[in-house]
């Protein structure tokens, strides 16, 4: 890994921890309250121009008011970030909702979904293909009792 490299790496862990710090801080901003915004991911471009920070709600719904918020502490957040870094040129934040985070709790809806449906398909193939192992098994045993009876009638009429 190249000095660069490092340096981008602990840079983007540093914004992703200010951030949030800030973000905690800033909650006496109205428009931050009851929000319960989460960092979830920082990325900056290698020629470090823009820092992209990713971000979840628990309520996804509010995420235009969450994004107004977030940019009108912007420059807390910068001010915070000057003090914990000192390099010449910080690169400036971009806000961006999380969409993965969703997309997944939806998928996994989903999944659960047709796990559910799966499971109420198959116990109820089970009870028709039980009701169908009994019918067979039922007539397994009539047939073997008629054969049972037709053997008797065949040994009773030699024997006697």
């Amino acid at each position: 890994m190249s000095r660069h490299e490092i340096k981008l790496k602990r840079l983007i862990q540093t914004y992703r921890q200010t951030v949030s710090e800030a973000i905690v801080t800033a909650l006496d901003d109205e428009r931050l309250k009851n929000l319960f915004i989460t960092v979830t991911d920082v990325e900056i471009d290698n020629e470090m121009t823009k820092a992209a920070v990713y971000f979840t709600l628990l309520d996804s719904q509010k995420k235009n008011k969450a994004i107004k918020a977030l940019y009108s502490a912007r420059q807390f957040i910068l001010s915070s970030l000057r003090k914990k870094i000192k390099i010449k040129f910080l690169p400036p934040i971009v806000f961006i909702f999380d969409e993965r985070e969703s997309k997944a709790n939806e998928l996994c809806d989903r999944i659960d979904l047709l796990a559910a449906e799966y499971k109420k398909k198959r116990t109820g193939c089970n009870e028709t293909s039980d009701s169908r192992n009994s019918e067979t098994e039922n007539s397994e045993t009539k047939n073997s009792e008629s054969d049972t009876e037709k053997q008797t009638a065949a040994h009773g009429q030699t024997g006697e």
